[in-house]
C-alpha cells in the first residue's frame, strides 16, 4: 500500500519517502494549526504545506512541542506563544468537535475527506467518487 501511495505521489510530482514516516499523537500539530489559522491566517497554508513535506518527504517528526519549533522557526511564527498555547488546553474542544463530526460521518482512519460537513469518504479514492461525493454535498 505505502509503494503505490508513493507512486502515486510521485506522478503529482510529490517526493514521498513514507519508510521514514513515524506514528504519533497529531493532537497538538492540530492545536498549532488552528491557532496559526487564528492568529496569523496568511501563514497558515505555507505551514501546513511544509508540516507536510515534512512529515511525508523529510520524515521528521511533527509529534511535539519540541518537533514543531522549528516549523514555527521556519515560519516567523513566536515559538513561546506556540508553547504556551499547546502546554494551555487552547483549541481542545475544537478538536474533540472534529473528532465527533469525523465519527458521525464515517470516519475510521485516514485520509478522510468531508464536504460541506455532510459527505464523507475514506482513504485514497479515485476521482470519480471525489466529484460523487461534492454532488451529494451539494445537495
Amino acid at each position: 500500500m505505502m509503494a503505490d501511495v508513493t507512486e502515486v505521489a510521485a506522478g503529482e510530482g510529490l517526493d514521498y519517502h513514507l519508510d521514514r514516516t513515524m506514528t504519533g499523537n497529531t493532537r497538538d500539530v492540530h492545536r498549532f494549526v488552528l491557532w496559526v489559522q487564528d492568529t496569523s491566517p496568511n501563514t497558515t497554508q505555507p505551514l501546513l504545506a511544509d508540516l507536510y513535506s515534512g512529515y511525508f518527504e523529510r520524515g521528521e517528526r511533527i509529534f511535539t512541542i519540541e518537533d514543531l519549533e522549528p516549523f514555527a522557526n521556519r515560519h516567523g511564527i513566536d515559538a513561546q506563544a506556540m508553547r504556551e498555547v499547546l502546554e494551555g488546553r487552547d483549541y481542545l474542544d475544537v478538536i474533540a468537535s472534529d473528532q465527533a463530526t469525523a465519527r458521525d460521518l464515517g470516519a475510521g482512519g485516514v485520509p478522510f475527506f468531508v464536504f460541506n460537513n455532510k459527505v464523507g469518504i475514506s482513504g485514497a479514492q479515485p476521482v470519480g467518487a471525489f466529484h460523487a461525493a461534492i454532488e451529494q454535498a451539494r445537495q
